[in-house]
This record gives C-alpha cells, structure tokens and sequence, in this order.
C-alpha cells in the first residue's frame, strides 16, 4: 500500500492524512509512555524520584537532539535526492547517516560516563536527591546510543514510504516499557532505577523492528558500502542543526527551569515543573509528529519543483497544528488538577502548584504547534537558516528572557509565563520570515 503512494501527483490532502495519522499516533505513543513513566516514578517513589528524573531528562535530550541532527538532516536530504530521482545517492546518505550516529553517540557516552556525580550538581541536584539522579543517569547512559538510533531510524522508515511501522515500533517499544516499569518499579522495588531499564529494554525492541525494514529490503532504502563524502554530511548536518537547535534548547531552558524553581520553591518547585514537563512532551510530540509528516511531501515535492504542491501542504499542517493548539489549551484548563493527580494524589501543596501553573503554561500551546511547523517546513526546503532562527527566539532567546525577568515581576506565576510568551514572541518572528521568503519559495514557478 505504501508503495502505491506518489508524493508528486496523489493528492496533498491524501498523502499528508496517510503520513499524518501513524506520525501523531507514533509520536503520542512515545510521549504516552514518558508520562507513564513519570506515573510510576511518582506514585512508585515519590516527589523526589520525580524530581531527580526530572533533573536528568536534559541528558536525555543530549541524545535525542543527536537523533534529531543526523535523523531528520539525513531525511530530508534523502527526500530531497528521490525528488530528483537519485536513489543510489539516497542510500548513500542513509549509511553514511547511521554510521556517523553510531560513532558520535558511542564516543558521547563514554565520556559522560566518567563524569556522572560532577554533571548531576551541574544539572541541579541536591544532596538530597543526588543518589536518584546518579542511579537513573547511569543507566540511562547505558543505552543512550539506542535512543539516538530509534530517532534516526524513525526518520528514515517514515521518509521511505513506511510511516505505519515507525508507529507501530515506537508502539510497541511503548507497551513493552510500561508492562517493565510497573514489574521494575512495583514488584522488584528498583526505584528510578527500575524506570530507566524499562526506557532501554523497550527502545532496544523498537530499534530491531525499525532495522527489519532495511534488511529486509522492503523500501528504497538501503545499506551500501560508502566512504565518507564531506558534502554529504555537512548537508545533513546543516539541514538538522535546526532540530538539534531546538532540542538542546529544550534541554537547556529544562535545566534553567530546574535551577530556577530550586532556588525559588525547593524540591517541591522542581517535582510540580516535571509533571508540567511531562505533559508538556506529550503535547510536544504531537505536533512534532505533524510536522514530521508533513517534511516527506515539502521536500520531494521542493524537489521536484511542485511549488504550489509544496505551499498547500505547509498551510495545510499549519491549520491542524492550530486546531490541536486549541484542544490542548482547553483541556488544560478543564482538567488541570486531574492531570497533575495522576503523578501524585497524596501531596496538597504540590498538586495546588503544579494545577495552577500547568493552567498558566498550557497557554503556550496556543502558538508552539505553529512554530514548529514553520521550523520544519524550512528545514524541508533546505532554508537552515530560518529555521535556525527560529529554534533560537523560541528555545534560547525569548525562554531565557522570560525566565530571567518574570519571575521578578510576577514570582512563582512569572516561571509557568516564560514558555507562552517565548512562543508568542516567536510567531511575529515567523511572520516576518515567512514574508521575506515566500516570492522565492512559494510565487516561484507558481503556474505550474
């Protein structure tokens, strides 16, 4: 069925609807499972189990930031090059993309694990927590190169005409890290540590069903025997340092949200920002997923010079970003408390914090789905930096701003106003952008 698919004459509608369901429902699996990893940690361990997750996830996203530079650079180039019809060159640059993840995580993991207690006071632990935050981070340094291939793998199944057994991989990796987190955390008692196994036990399943598609040959794609070509990778590496961007930036706000709400709130700050942030990744991955299924149609289709087919299917994925904005934003106000309860129905004072700012940050989702289309739709046409620009004003510069002064005027509500005002602020910043560089991208050729 995959294969009847023709991204340069099928209709947009079609083609974005086929990649669009298995790409929100893949990434919403992924993100489902984070948060009932956080259910467990909370209601396995306690506050303080959430918090030291909480304090490690910047590491976590070191890795996928990884996954996303190689994964989503390599894709896009290679959606690019089928666009023109070159799928040797293709294959060429799906290898050299998996062999240059193996070798930068590898040699990224063996570093950070001669470092583990310095990096935990870095990232914000406390005596208190430290042991958690050492024990979950040793592990999750175990299999941190698994988490960069699922990411770069994912990319490449989904751009090979296969969106359906990327979301069934990240499914069942899903279910497999659930069933071991409540066998990890409730039966055998390991704590956080129990929790970061089942992280790495159910990507390792994930990885093997994404492989089975290469070897067995069931796409286009295909491992070839190559050397190294410089212009290859600095193009991949050119076309993902948005996505990169965009998670360190992520990882880096993270670790400023943490220090932040240490400073001003103590532990019980630090466990109401992760069950903030937990449901903040559900939401952030589905609109990742929108705008990952709409970057295989922009980019053959720029490639084939289908212009007009290239703007119909950004303001196509802009619209469903908008209207998930808006559901998200209302259940947010709705069931704010029943949300923040799942993590942890027995400490008053963290449920009240942690209710009143998810209500607070869930404005932001109003603006972010929107954002990341647009980071994705240049990526998808080779603008980086666009898209660079992008990631910065709403990961770095406008969070950081925001974290800086609005506290100071408006106290604990001032941490929970940084992220809509960062997302605000960057949409003008789109605007702008999307101006300057739609005679090129979107009037050009626009006859045909």
């Amino acid at each position: 069925m995959t294969k009847a698919l023709d991204l340069k004459n099928d209709s947009v509608s079609k083609l974005f609807l086929h990649y669009l369901v298995p790409s929100v429902m893949g990434m919403l699996i992924m993100s489902l499972h984070i948060v009932i990893d956080g259910i467990f940690v909370g209601r396995g361990v306690g506050s303080d189990g959430l918090a030291a997750v909480n304090i490690v996830v910047p590491v976590y996203s070191l890795f996928a930031a990884i996954g996303l530079l190689i994964g989503l650079g390599g894709a896009t180039l290679v959606s690019i090059k089928f666009g023109e019809g070159k799928e040797e060159e293709g294959s060429s640059i799906f290898t050299q993309a998996v062999l240059l993840a193996a070798i930068i995580s590898i040699t990224i993991t063996v570093l950070m694990g001669l470092n583990i207690e310095k990096m935990s006071y870095i990232l914000g632990a406390n005596d208190k927590i430290l042991d958690y935050v050492k024990d979950y981070m040793r592990i999750i340094l175990y299999f941190s190169p698994l988490f960069v291939m699922v990411d770069v793998l994912s990319c490449f199944v989904r751009n090979d005409r296969a969106p359906q057994l990327s979301m069934y991989a990240m499914m069942i990796g899903a279910v497999i890290n659930c069933c071991l987190d409540y066998i990890f955390i409730f039966k055998f008692h390991w704590g956080v540590s129990g929790a970061a196994l089942a992280t790495g036990a159910g990507n390792l399943i994930s990885i093997i069903m994404l492989l089975m598609h290469f070897i067995l040959k069931k796409g286009d794609l295909k491992f070839v025997r190559i050397k190294f070509v410089l212009n290859d990778v600095m193009r991949i590496f050119k076309n993902g340092f948005p996505s990169f961007l965009s998670e360190m930036s992520l990882a880096i706000v993270m670790l400023m949200y943490n220090l932040v709400c240490m400073k001003m709130l103590g532990e019980i700050g630090v466990s109401a920002y992760s069950i903030i942030n937990y449901i903040y990744a559900l939401v952030f991955m589905v609109f990742i997923g929108v705008s990952q299924a709409v970057q295989p149609i922009i980019g053959y289709n720029y490639g084939a010079k289908e212009y007009k087919r290239v703007r119909t299917s950004f303001k196509l994925a802009v619209y469903v970003s908008v209207v998930f904005g808006i559901g998200f934003f209302i259940v947010g106000l709705l069931f704010a408390k029943n949300m923040v309860e799942l993590f942890n129905n027995n400490n008053k004072e963290l449920i009240k914090l942690a209710s009143i700012g998810m209500k607070i940050y869930f404005v932001n989702y109003l603006f972010m789905g929107v954002n990341i289309v647009i980071t994705s739709y240049f990526q998808a046409i080779e603008e980086a930096r666009c898209s660079t620009i992008v990631v910065l004003c709403r990961g770095l510069i406008f969070s950081m701003a925001g974290l800086f002064i609005l506290p100071k005027i408006f106290s604990t509500n001032g941490i929970w106003l940084t992220a809509p005002v960062a997302e605000l602020l960057t949409i003008v910043v789109c605007c702008f952008l999307l101006y300057q560089n739609k005679v090129r991208t979107w009037r050009y050729q626009d006859g045909k």
